[in-house]
């Protein structure tokens, strides 16, 4: 049982590292394409070529540069592991809790 349950969570650690993996592959493949268009960009600017669209394209792909760069790599980051942890833990905490109360009318009620 205990090596089933072990064997499954080495899967799981496996997979997330996967996932991290390839979600720093594409990241790290729509950066490069942005600076390849941003240099492009930049030589139509310096060709004089500013115009409307330019400029328009220029700030759809600075845009998506910042959000790209703000992106996380991976797939349960720490808020989600700490939500999920707070929420095992309440209902410990809550038995916990009872067990306390219940000692301790038992001992003013015994």
């Amino acid at each position: 049982m205990s090596s089933t349950l072990w064997s499954s969570a080495c899967r799981k650690f496996k997979l997330r590292f996967q996932h991290h993996h390839m979600i720093r592959d594409e990241k790290k493949r729509r950066l490069a394409w942005c600076q390849e268009r941003l240099r492009g960009l930049q030589s139509a600017a310096s060709a004089g070529q500013l115009d409307a669209p330019v400029l328009r394209e220029l700030a759809d792909v600075l845009t998506l540069r910042a959000r790209l760069e703000a992106a996380r790599e991976w797939p349960c980051d720490v808020s989600v592991v700490a939500r999920l942890a707070f929420y095992l833990v309440i209902p410990l905490v809550s038995w916990a809790g009872a067990a306390v109360v219940e000692r301790a009318v038992n001992a003013f009620l015994g």
